[in-house]
C-alpha cells in the first residue's frame, strides 16, 4: 500500500471516530478538510483546547479524550505524513502543502457559499471553508500551494478560530483535460448572478454561459431560491466564459440534501 493511501485510510478512520461527535441536525457543517498542521494545536481542526464540534448531546468545552490526541499524532508520525513540518530541526510546523482542484463547490459555513477544494487522497476532494490570505483563485486552473495557519486569539463568534496565508504558489496549471463536472450551487438567487440574457457570473468570480432552455430553467431556480448540482464544461480557453450544459437535481435547501445527493 502506499505511503498517500496509507494515510488517506488513517484520516478516513479518525475522520469516521470525529464525526460521530458532530452534529447531524439540520446541514452537517464538515470542517474536516482543516488538517493544516499549526503550532501547538496539531492537526484535524483542533482549537487551541482540543475543542470539537458540539453535537446536540455535548455540552461547551468537551474535548476529545487524551488517547485518541496520541492516536493521530503516533499515525501522523507512522505513516509520515508530507507537507507539516515537525522533523528534526524544522522551524516551519504551521506550514504545509495543499492541492487544490479546479472548481469550487457547494458548502455551508459561516454561510451558503462555494469553497474551494482541497485534495484528500485519490482524486477526492474536501470542503475548505477558509480564505487564503494573498492567494485569488481562478476557476479552471489547478493549483499547489505552501501556506500557513495561525490561530486567531479570540476570535468573533461562529468565525474562525485559524488565519491562513500564502506562503508559496507552487504549481499552477490549466485543467485542459477537465470535461464536465459537477458543482452544487446551494443558494441560486446569492450564488449566482444574471449579467446579460444568456451570460451569469458564479460567485461572483466565474462567468458562464448556457443555451435559452438552460437558462430559462437556470432563472426559475434562482427566483424560487432553490438549491441545484449542475453541469458544466470549460471553453478550450480557460479564461473565457464556461458552459452551464445542464442541471440535473434542484430542490429547497432542507430538502435538497436527501433529494439530489
Amino acid at each position: 500500500m502506499s505511503s498517500r493511501k496509507a494515510t488517506t485510510r488513517f484520516f478516513y478512520a479518525v475522520k469516521q471516530t470525529l464525526t460521530k461527535h458532530r452534529s447531524l441536525t439540520g446541514v452537517v457543517k464538515y470542517r474536516f478538510s482543516r488538517l493544516l498542521c499549526i503550532p501547538d494545536i496539531g492537526v484535524l481542526g483542533l482549537t487551541p483546547n482540543n475543542e470539537i464540534a458540539h453535537s446536540d448531546s455535548m455540552k461547551p468545552g468537551h474535548t476529545i479524550l487524551n488517547p485518541l490526541i496520541v492516536t493521530v499524532f503516533a499515525g501522523l508520525v507512522l505513516f509520515g505524513l508530507v507537507g507539516c513540518g515537525g522533523g528534526a530541526g524544522s522551524d516551519d510546523s504551521n506550514a504545509s502543502t495543499v492541492e487544490l482542484n479546479f472548481h469550487r463547490n457547494g458548502c455551508i459555513g459561516e454561510s451558503t457559499s462555494l469553497c474551494l477544494q482541497v485534495a484528500d487522497g485519490d482524486d477526492s476532494y474536501l470542503n475548505f471553508y477558509d480564505a487564503i490570505d494573498g492567494f485569488t483563485f481562478e476557476w479552471g486552473y489547478r493549483y499547489t500551494l505552501r501556506i500557513a495557519a495561525t490561530e486567531i486569539e479570540d476570535p468573533p463568534a461562529d468565525a474562525s478560530s485559524i488565519q491562513y496565508s500564502l506562503l508559496e504558489q507552487i504549481a499552477r496549471t490549466a485543467a485542459t483535460d477537465a470535461g464536465e463536472f459537477d458543482v452544487m450551487v446551494l443558494a441560486t438567487d446569492l450564488n449566482i448572478e444574471r449579467r446579460e440574457s444568456d451570460l451569469y457570473l458564479l460567485n461572483g468570480e466565474k462567468l458562464f454561459d448556457c443555451d435559452a432552455v438552460t437558462c430559462a430553467s437556470l432563472d426559475a431556480l434562482m427566483s424560487q431560491e432553490f438549491a441545484a448540482t449542475m453541469v458544466f464544461s470549460l471553453d478550450t480557453n480557460i479564461d473565457a466564459p464556461m458552459r452551464l450544459e445542464r442541471i440535473i437535481c434542484s430542490d429547497s435547501l432542507p430538502g435538497f440534501f436527501s433529494s439530489c445527493n
